[in-house]
C-alpha cells in the first residue's frame, strides 16, 4: 500500500511540474501568447508566392494541346517560398486558430504592445532574442530548431544555402510544430484531406528539437506540369467529369501547398533526365 502511495505522489509531482513548465498559447479559446517575427519581415499574403518560375503552374485551365502534350518538365514541383519566416508565422496563426478558435496576433519584436510584453511568445525566424539563445549558424539549410525557454517557444531554421538559394528551414519547423504539438495532418491535397483536432486550449511542454533533412533533394513530380496531366484528363473524361471541376479542387496551388506541408523541397538544384543501364554501366567502369 505504501508503495502505491509513493508512486502516486511521484506521478502527481511529475504532472504538476510538467504543467508548470508549459507554455500556454491558448486557454479556453482565449489567446495567451503572441507570434513574434524579426524586424523587416514582410507579411505573407495568399496565394503564397513560390520561387518556382514556371508560369504554367500559375495559369488557368489548359488548352487541349497542352493537355495532350504535357507541359515543360522544368520547375514542375514545389521548391521554396519567397518568404519562409512570414509564411511560417501565417501558417501557425491560421492552424492554431482552426484548432482552438483563437487567433494569435503577429508582431515584430519592436512592435509588441504593453499587454503583449507579459504574454507568452512564439518566436518565428531569426529574431534578436532567438539568435541570442540559439546558434542559427549551426543549422543546416532546410533544417530547424524548436526550443522552449520560460514562457517562450523558438522556431528557427536555415532559410538560405551558402550559394544564396532560398529554402524553407523555418517554415519546415512550423509544420513540424503543427504536426507534433497541435496534431495537424495533411492526408491529401485540399481541405478534404486536412485534419485539425479541435481544442479549447493549447499548452506545450518543454521542447528541445533539432531536425536536418538527410536527403538534399526531396521532390515529387506534379502532374500539372507534365504529360501525366493528359492521363488525368482522359480518366475524368471517361467518368464524365469536366476537367474544370477537378481543377477547382486540385489546382496547382492546392497541390503545391500539400508538397509544402510535407517539406518536399531541396537545398540543391540537380539537373538530370532518364538514362539506361548501359550508359550507367559505362560511367561506372570509367569511374572505377
Amino acid at each position: 500500500m505504501r508503495l502505491y502511495q509513493r508512486l502516486f505522489s511521484v506521478l502527481v509531482v511529475v504532472f504538476f511540474c510538467g504543467c508548470g513548465n508549459a507554455v500556454i498559447l491558448v486557454e479556453e479559446h482565449k489567446p495567451r501568447a503572441v507570434i513574434v517575427v524579426p524586424e523587416g519581415t514582410p507579411p505573407a499574403v495568399e496565394p503564397i508566392e513560390s520561387t518556382d518560375t514556371d508560369p504554367a503552374l500559375k495559369s488557368g485551365p489548359r488548352t487541349e494541346a497542352q493537355i495532350k502534350q504535357g507541359l515543360s518538365n522544368e520547375n514542375q514541383w514545389y521548391t521554396a517560398t519567397v518568404n519562409s519566416v512570414g509564411v511560417a508565422a501565417m501558417e501557425l496563426q491560421n492552424y492554431i486558430e482552426k484548432a482552438t478558435g483563437s487567433r494569435l496576433a503577429i508582431r515584430t519584436e519592436d512592435g509588441l504592445t504593453k499587454d503583449e510584453v507579459s504574454m507568452g511568445k512564439l518566436f518565428v525566424g531569426p529574431c534578436k532574442e532567438t539568435v541570442a539563445f540559439i546558434d542559427v549558424s549551426q543549422i543546416q539549410p532546410e533544417g530547424f530548431v524548436i526550443k522552449t525557454k520560460g514562457n517562450c517557444i523558438y522556431i528557427v531554421g536555415g532559410d538560405k544555402t551558402k550559394a544564396g538559394m532560398q529554402v524553407d528551414g523555418t517554415l519546415n519547423g512550423a509544420y513540424e510544430f503543427l504536426k507534433k504539438y497541435v496534431g495537424v495532418r495533411w492526408l491529401m491535397p485540399g481541405e478534404l484531406g486536412e485534419v485539425v483536432p479541435k481544442s479549447e486550449s493549447l499548452k506545450v511542454g518543454e521542447i528541445d528539437v533539432k531536425v536536418e533533412p538527410l536527403l538534399w533533394q526531396r521532390r515529387i513530380r506534379d502532374c500539372h506540369a507534365h504529360a501525366e496531366y493528359g492521363e488525368v484528363a482522359n480518366i475524368l473524361k471517361s467518368w464524365d467529369i469536366p476537367m474544370s471541376r477537378w481543377e477547382k479542387f486540385f489546382d496547382a496551388q492546392t497541390t503545391n501547398a500539400w508538397f509544402r506541408h510535407h517539406r518536399l523541397g531541396a537545398r540543391v538544384e540537380l539537373k538530370y533526365t532518364h538514362s539506361n543501364m548501359g550508359v550507367l554501366g559505362q560511367v561506372s567502369r570509367e569511374v572505377s
